[in-house]
């Protein structure tokens, strides 16, 4: 048996729970360290024996870190989750990205930040070694976040398709087939809440991000058609009501955001098509100043789009050091805030862009930050 604790996590989502980090008892790898035994000098000793089951050397961490940390040139890798165990397959040649992609669907996740587990979208069955005995799980588990053991066996949405040659004769076909059934039905039935909550029509036809939801729904039949005309095929009760008020409305007293005048820049052409411009600049800018009031001059927010993922969260926490995103109100109403929810312009946000890069679903996004010139080859438009 492993010596490592019950791998279920149930801590809430501000809790590091398995990938906390501790300077001093804990290793780079992410396991607990065991402090050597003897004279004080051993103790410092870089061969150190973890809970991962290894005695690689572990040399002191001397920061935190949520991923892998350099020491002397070696990169010692944190606990090894599912969704690692399965990005070491595609790196291995085993699998494709595609396979892996479409067995192990991720939202919330990001291999460079701390697993949260909060989409549960990369859901996988798992069967474990119980007293000699190979026993079904008995919930489905977070594949980003939940630890490998010895002897597991993983059944993803592939079923059998998937399963290991070497042992596939001797594997339970209806243990494996069963959970494969309920990883699928689970996996869809999330992508059609959704989908149905926050896919809707763009600001504009042009392309501003992309859309990691789309794409997952898409590779679960949850939206088919043309990407200009898709077709949602989402369960009638499940469907968002149009009663609903939107998530974009201030939920309290905002002062008022001084309007963004327009930059002049002609530089030698007509008039006609530099009004034009100017047109079209200001009715973009008041399209996101009535329909999205948190948006800053570089972003645009849209709490409708959001997942409440923790993607930005965390990029702005992990990657940046600024700790202005959080998560306000409750049910329906929970959305992401800047500060004490003041809006994006108005907070203590630098405007890094960081949070909209990490964004799977276009909740931020890029907004024009100067006036398309009209240049001679310069585009009508720029978005």
């Amino acid at each position: 048996m492993p010596d490592f604790a019950d791998p279920d996590i149930s801590l809430g989502r501000e809790e590091e729970s398995l990938f906390a980090r501790d300077e001093r008892t804990t290793c780079s790898c992410g396991a607990r360290r065991r402090p050597a035994t003897g004279s004080r000098t051993s103790s410092r000793s870089s061969s150190t024996a973890t809970s991962c089951g290894s005695r690689a050397p572990c040399p002191r961490p001397t920061r935190r870190a949520t991923g892998c940390a350099a020491t002397d040139g070696e990169l010692l890798p944190r606990t090894t989750t599912i969704h690692d165990a399965a990005a070491k397959l595609v790196a291995d040649g085993i699998w494709s990205e595609e396979d892996l992609r479409t067995r192990i669907p991720v939202l919330c996740h990001q291999r460079h930040v701390t697993p949260v587990a909060v989409c549960r979208m990369c859901s996988v069955h798992i069967s474990s070694m119980k007293r000699g005995k190979l026993t079904a799980g008995r919930k489905l588990v977070p594949a980003c976040q939940h630890r490998v053991e010895t002897n597991m066996v993983v059944t993803t949405r592939a079923g059998l398709g998937g399963y290991n040659p070497a042992t596939k004769d001797t594997a339970d076909t209806k243990v494996i087939e069963r959970a494969a059934t309920d990883v699928n039905d689970s996996v869809r039935l999330l992508a059609e809440f959704l989908v149905a909550d926050h896919c809707h029509e763009p600001l504009t036809g042009t392309k501003r991000y992309e859309d990691e939801l789309s794409t997952v729904a898409r590779s679960l039949d949850v939206i088919t058609g043309p990407e200009d005309e898709p077709v949602f095929r989402v369960r009638e009760r499940l469907k968002r009501d149009p009663d609903l008020p939107s998530r974009n409305a201030p939920q309290r007293h905002q002062p008022e955001v001084a309007p963004h005048p327009p930059q002049d820049g002609a530089h030698g052409r007509g008039k006609e098509r530099l009004a034009d411009a100017n047109r079209a600049w200001e009715e973009w800018n008041k399209q996101v100043d009535d329909g999205y009031p948190y948006s800053s001059r570089t972003v645009v927010v849209d709490h409708d789009r959001c997942i409440v993922c923790d993607r930005c969260v965390r990029a702005c926490s992990e990657v940046k050091p600024f700790k202005v995103i959080g998560h306000t109100g409750k049910g329906y109403g929970t959305r992401i805030s800047f500060d004490l929810d003041a809006l994006m312009g108005q907070s203590s946000c630098v405007q890094c862009g960081e949070c909209m890069n990490s964004c799977p679903t276009g909740a931020l996004s890029l907004r024009r930050r100067v006036q398309p010139r009209a240049w001679e080859d310069s585009p009508e438009q720029i978005r």
